[in-house]
């Protein structure tokens, strides 16, 4: 029997491992939701779909299109596509599961090397959520009904 190393049937294998391997659900899922677009792109613009003729380019050219082509929530049926484009989290997102599908393919053996071995990790600001002050909190508290069993 030979392995098949086109990457829409290796999807299936990598969602399996994950399974086994203990990922959580929602895990999984992210991973794959990323590898569909991933292979959509691939399609789209007429790139090889054997995982061993993938190299750094192509990943890097699919990052760069996230950054510069997608919309947020373009690719989510739930929410309207806004105008601005792909958060740098969410480009960090793709990046970490190029690099997680790939490495597996490399560890599996269906490729001799990961391209995404090269592959950085795009840089994303880190963002600092502000707290509620002593006076918000207290206000808040300070709402609070308890004479009834929910107030306390």
């Amino acid at each position: 029997m030979t392995r098949t190393t086109e990457v829409p049937a290796l999807f299936e294998a990598f969602r399996l491992y994950c399974l086994v391997e203990g990922k959580q659900p929602t895990t999984i899922l992210w991973y794959m939701g990323k590898l569909k677009i991933f292979l959509r792109y691939l399609q789209t613009e007429d790139l090889p779909l054997d995982a061993g003729e993938l190299t750094i380019t192509h990943l890097r050219a699919f990052l760069v299109h996230l950054k510069e082509n997608v919309k947020a929530d373009e690719n989510n049926p739930m929410k309207p596509e806004r105008e601005r484009g792909l958060s740098p989290q969410t480009i960090q997102g793709y990046a970490r599961t190029l690099k997680a599908f790939f490495s597996w393919l490399a560890r599996e053996g269906f490729v001799t090397h990961s391209p995404s071995r090269l592959l950085k990790i795009p840089k994303a600001p880190k963002v600092i959520i502000k707290t509620l002050s002593d006076t918000q909190i207290r206000d808040l508290v300070s709402v609070i009904d308890r004479k009834g069993s929910k107030g306390v």
